[in-house]
């Protein structure tokens, strides 16, 4: 069974540190997920930087440097960074993200899959 949802939005709570903004559940069933697209929006007043990884079994943290997606990416004052990407998740496998300010709000949409 397949549930398109926004599957997280997160609006890091401290900034120069890796903070998880979704992870594939392995309760209460086994769930794969199809992340489609991301979206980073600034809504302070100055350029700030993102970056983005993909961790599998959400195992390791700080993420190592062969899993980030996007490094230090300029998300300009008032702008919104946006990527189709279609990633494929398992079990347990998370998206992290690490702000250089908490003005820096993420949204996650794709599909879980049972």
């Amino acid at each position: 069974m397949e549930t398109k949802k926004i599957l997280g939005q997160y609006k890091c709570s401290s900034a120069s540190a890796y903070e998880q903004a979704y992870v594939v559940s392995s309760s209460p069933y086994e769930l794969e997920a199809v992340i489609s697209t991301i979206t980073v929006c600034n809504i302070g007043a100055s350029a700030y930087t993102f970056r983005l990884c993909v961790v599998e079994d959400s195992a390791i943290i700080p993420p190592a440097d062969k899993t980030h997606l996007y490094y230090d990416v300029s998300v300009p004052a008032g702008e919104t960074f946006a990527a189709t990407l279609g990633i494929t998740l398992s079990q347990n496998d998370g998206v992290y993200f690490y702000v250089s300010n908490t003005s820096l709000v993420i949204n996650i949409f794709g599909v879980e899959i049972r």
